[in-house]
């Protein structure tokens, strides 16, 4: 009797544990979801179009299986037999992930809250195959078989992922940017554009500008590597912003790997508008499409030889809100702090400056 009761608080305490496993493993990877999308794009398991709905759906099929683990019903022996089968199709996916990328890149199978390595997910995987092994040999038949909760809970797990992290089908807000427009190297601080190891002002490239700290910046980075690879897209450099000991990391967690220089200057901004990630697609000095944030998708990018190939290409042209501003700075002042004159260039206006406080006058 003693050793049923023990073999009945081990079961209740396995099954505990790997429910718990399957939930967090559900949740953690829903926030946010997309780099679980573009892994599963990475390794070739989904398209672009259909790794949303792939992805939710082996959020919520987790999610619900580790429910009904907890659930003494006469269907808990298939559900030890899904567990086992979703658990062999994530191994697969690690070994596939494990060839495509090596062993130095994040699984994804927590999110990007607890980064583990291809490896280190195969053995946490060995370990699950293992535990639902034992709960197989010391299988109980249950009589009640409480079909209408666990069809209850299925009809709630299953659409949760997709009602709290909604698919994105929209193209995004329209731009309406004057392309192109001049790329202005004189918000650069010379020591950054000497760091740049190509020409800014000759061929196509794409400038991407991050921050180290920036999760949207990591997913998106993620984004890039794999479109790089699919799309022949032009070079790609980033241009961070934030403290420097975070960019290992940053390239750990978003499985890329990309030149980079660091801007640490204020006139960032004058580019990214205090948005981040900005990624401009440049072509011989001149801002062909600039996106942000959530503009940057693959079918975005697949347009880019269209958008580089605009027939617009005059020479000089200013972006409309740098036309605004583009002044020099004056010279620094207490605290070795520097001020910029911000003069709007009014059609037929004069502006003079007042040498002693720096104040801007028109006539």
């Amino acid at each position: 009797m003693k050793s049923l009761t023990l073999k009945t608080i081990l079961s209740w305490l396995i099954r505990g544990i790997l429910a718990a496993v399957f939930v967090a493993s559900a949740v953690l990877k829903l926030y946010p979801i997309e780099p679980f999308e573009l892994t599963l794009v990475d390794t070739s398991m989904s398209s672009w179009f259909l790794a949303p709905f792939m992805a939710r759906l082996l959020i919520a099929l987790e999610f619900f299986l580790g429910v009904a683990l907890l659930i003494n019903s006469r269907y808990y022996p298939l559900v030890l037999r899904l567990l086992a089968g979703l658990t062999i199709l994530f191994t697969i996916y690690l070994l596939i992930l494990w060839f495509v990328r090596g062993n130095d890149t994040n699984c994804g199978c927590f999110g990007n809250h607890l980064v583990f390595t291809p490896l280190e997910s195969i053995l946490k995987n060995v370990v699950i195959l293992f535990l639902l092994f034992v709960l197989h040999k010391w299988e109980k038949v249950y009589d009640r078989g409480f079909l209408i909760l666990q069809i209850a809970t299925m009809t709630v797990v299953l659409p949760l992922p997709f009602v709290l992290n909604r698919v994105d089908l929209s193209s995004g807000n329209p731009d309406h940017t004057d392309y192109p427009y001049v790329l202005e190297q004189s918000f650069m601080p010379p020591s950054v554009v000497r760091d740049i190891p190509f020409s800014l002002d000759s061929g196509d490239y794409l400038l991407a500008f991050m921050s180290t700290t920036c999760g949207h910046c990591k997913t998106a980075a993620q984004k890039l590597s794999i479109a790089q690879r699919q799309m022949d897209l032009p070079r790609i450099h980033i241009l961070f912003f934030g403290p420097e000991s975070q960019i290992p990391e940053f390239f750990q967690v978003s499985n890329a790997d990309f030149e980079y220089t660091l801007f640490q200057d204020s006139f960032i901004h004058k580019f990214t508008k205090g948005v981040y990630p900005t990624v401009l697609l440049v072509r011989n000095g001149q801002v062909m499409k600039r996106w942000t944030g959530g503009q940057i998708t693959h079918n975005e990018l697949e347009k880019w030889k269209e958008y580089a190939s605009r027939k617009d290409t005059k020479k000089g042209k200013l972006l409309l809100s740098h036309r605004y501003n583009h002044l020099p700075l004056l010279p620094s002042g207490p605290g070795g702090i520097r001020r910029e004159l911000v003069v709007k260039d009014l059609p037929g206006g004069k502006s003079t400056t007042d040498g002693l406080n720096g104040n801007a006058k028109f006539s």
